[in-house]
Formats: structure tokens, C-alpha cells, sequence
């Protein structure tokens, strides 16, 4: 009798252990597409990957509820020729027929082109209609054309807009505002705060090691264009003039293309040393981030219904120091009109989210020939 119950208690034991290990085998390696008691569930869907427990504790979102309800794009401005020629510059300052500093048919093409792009990634949401759009530009001939031509790609009017068919383009008011408002587009207004601290920040031990760190070049540099080079911010004048040269296909001297990466580098460092402390980001690119939440904020109480998209024409000076401020500056100098997009979503009823984006490929394939 006794033998019979040690079986039965180790039969009993096993039968234990098997269940245990089939429950185990349920809950951690197959928790939704295994059942020990009824078998397999080939109708399960595999694409759940947590516990029954666990999902519990996950906001369901419905897909059909989110809605896209407010855009605001800052750009660059598209190529131009350069500011001035550095002394041995073999280019004349004649073969810039826009202007010195002026937006060049490539910078007027790029707009165009990231306009153009936008519009189709957000054709579902952008009607056209020129009321709904709000344009502003900063103080220089360069971002006003600018706004000009990308709002040429990017509204390109839908037929019910058109006023011709020989087309397809219709007039959108860009502004510029030479009062308090124009500090929203011009990051390098004139403020003795920022100014002060961006002078310290030049005059630290850290900046003379990095001055001390390319005296070689900047001397090298100095010599064959003739201009007087001690630091990143005139390095990257030489480095802008260059770059503005050889985007047009003109031919640049060799001792340009000796060290040009790290020449091109002194145009994101120039970038970093002027934006580089909470202090700057909150007097340079401070007002612009304020002014972008009140449009989102006006737009979730229902003051602005009509408006859909906000479009800024400003420099790289500005998206640089905005990225810097996001901290996703990447210590390169933005190219020309590379675009930062602020959506805006209305998650349910009560919650909304944004999303930043940064479009900084924006050369088109098709080249300007002067």
C-alpha cells in the first residue's frame, strides 16, 4: 500500500511539473499563439509582442483619430553669389549678374524644388488656398525672393485657385516687419545680452585653443587668397565665397581644394561659437520659438481656424542656432534653403503632439548654368 501511494504522490508530482512548465511556456515564449489547454491558434495575430497584463497599461490609439492640423516650415535661403571677393579672386564681381549677396537661378531652383517636394508630402492637408498660408521674411532682398519661389512650389495653385492656364502659380503675400516682429526671422538682431556673451565665449581659453589649433591653416589660407584670416569667422567668409563658386561651376584654385573639408568645416564652427549657450538661444531663436507656439497655441483653442501653414524666409544663422537650441546641430553649416518643418497633430480630443523635421539635402539634380 505504501509503494502504491509513492507512485501515485511522484505521479501526481510529474503531472505538476508538466503543467508548470506548459504555463510557463505559455506566458513567456508563446503568450498569445499557444494555449496548453486547447491547443494552437493559427488565427492569432503574431504581430502582439506583449502580455496580456502588460497592454493594459498601453494607450490604444485609433489611427482614424490623429489629424494633421498646423504646419510651420523655416528655411535657409537658396544659393547666392557671395558677399565680397576675397583679393585674389580670379571671378569678377561682374560675373554675378544678380548682384553681389543676391539669390542666383540655382538658390530661386532649389526653393522651388523644396516647395514643390513639400506640397506633394502634404497634399493631402495643403489646399492651396492663399488664405490659409502666412509668409514672413527677413530684412534681405535674398529671403524675400526666396519666400517668393518656394511659395511658388509649395502653392501652386489647385485649379479652383487658378487665374490662368498658362501657369500654374498665384500671388501669396510674403511680409517683413521693420518693427518688433522682424526679431521672429533675424537671429542676428542687435542685442548687447547676447552680444556680450557671445564675446566672452570667443574670448575663453577653450576658443584660443582652437584658434592656436588652425594657425597653420589660417595662415596657409591668408597667403594664397590675400585676406586676412585669425579665426573661424573670417575662415568661413573665404569658406561661403568658395563654396558660393563652386556650386556655379567655377573652377577653384588648387590651393582652395587642398584642405576644402576642413575649410568647410570653419563654416559650422563659426556657427558653434556664436550659438553655443542657453543664454544666446534664448535671445536669438527665443522670440521665433515663442511666436511658433502661440500659432500652435491659437490654433488648438480655435482662434485661427483658417490658418494652416506658416512659412518663414530667414538665414542659416537662424536654423543653425534654432537646430543648436533642439540640440541637433550636427557642427555643420546648414545648406542653402534647407528647410526645418514643425507639424503639429491633434492626437484625440485632448492631446496633441508635434514632430520636427529638417530637410537639409536640398541641391536639385538639375544644375544652373550662368
Amino acid at each position: 500500500m505504501r509503494n502504491i501511494c509513492r507512485r501515485l504522490r511522484r505521479k501526481y508530482l510529474l503531472i505538476f511539473l508538466y503543467l508548470i512548465v506548459l504555463y510557463c511556456i505559455k506566458e513567456f515564449i508563446f503568450p498569445f499563439a499557444f494555449n496548453p489547454f486547447t491547443g494552437w491558434f493559427p488565427n492569432e495575430p503574431k504581430r502582439e509582442i506583449v502580455s496580456q497584463r502588460t497592454r493594459l497599461h498601453i494607450p490604444q490609439r485609433n489611427a482614424t483619430e490623429r489629424e494633421l492640423i498646423l504646419l510651420q516650415m523655416i528655411f535657409r535661403h537658396g544659393h547666392r553669389a557671395p558677399f565680397n571677393l576675397y583679393p585674389n579672386d580670379n571671378h569678377p564681381e561682374s560675373f554675378w549678374k544678380e548682384g553681389l549677396g543676391m539669390l542666383t537661378q540655382l538658390g530661386r531652383l532649389q526653393h522651388y524644388v523644396m516647395g514643390d517636394h513639400l506640397l506633394k508630402r502634404y497634399k493631402s492637408f495643403i489646399t492651396t488656398n492663399p488664405k490659409e498660408v502666412e509668409v514672413l521674411n527677413a530684412d534681405s532682398d535674398r529671403c524675400q525672393f526666396g519666400a517668393f519661389a518656394f511659395i511658388a512650389g509649395l502653392y501652386s495653385p489647385a485649379e479652383e485657385y487658378r487665374f490662368t492656364d498658362e501657369i500654374r502659380w498665384q500671388p501669396v503675400i510674403s511680409r517683413h516687419y521693420v518693427d518688433k516682429r522682424n526679431r521672429y526671422v533675424l537671429s542676428r538682431r542687435k542685442c548687447s545680452v547676447a552680444s556680450d556673451d557671445e564675446h566672452e565665449m570667443k574670448m575663453s581659453r577653450e576658443a584660443d585653443d582652437m584658434r592656436e589649433k588652425y594657425a597653420p591653416l589660417y595662415n596657409f589660407w591668408s597667403e594664397h587668397s590675400g585676406r586676412n584670416i585669425k579665426d573661424w569667422t573670417r575662415a568661413a567668409d573665404l569658406a561661403k565665397t568658395l563654396a558660393c563658386e563652386r556650386d556655379y561651376n567655377l573652377t577653384m584654385p588648387e590651393w582652395a581644394l587642398r584642405y576644402w573639408s576642413e575649410l568647410q568645416r570653419q563654416a559650422g564652427l563659426s556657427y558653434y561659437w556664436n550659438f553655443r549657450t542657453k543664454l544666446i538661444h534664448r535671445y536669438r531663436i527665443g522670440p521665433l520659438l515663442k511666436y511658433m507656439l502661440k500659432n500652435m497655441e491659437d490654433k488648438i483653442r480655435g482662434a485661427t481656424p483658417e490658418k494652416r501653414v506658416y512659412v518663414y524666409s530667414t538665414h542659416g544663422s537662424h536654423l543653425a542656432c534654432l537646430l543648436m537650441a533642439l540640440r541637433q546641430y550636427n557642427m555643420k553649416a546648414p545648406p542653402h534653403a534647407s528647410t526645418i518643418v514643425l507639424e503639429l497633430w491633434k492626437e484625440n480630443e485632448t492631446n496633441y503632439s508635434v514632430r520636427w523635421l529638417y530637410f537639409n539635402s536640398s541641391n536639385p539634380e538639375k544644375r544652373i548654368h550662368p
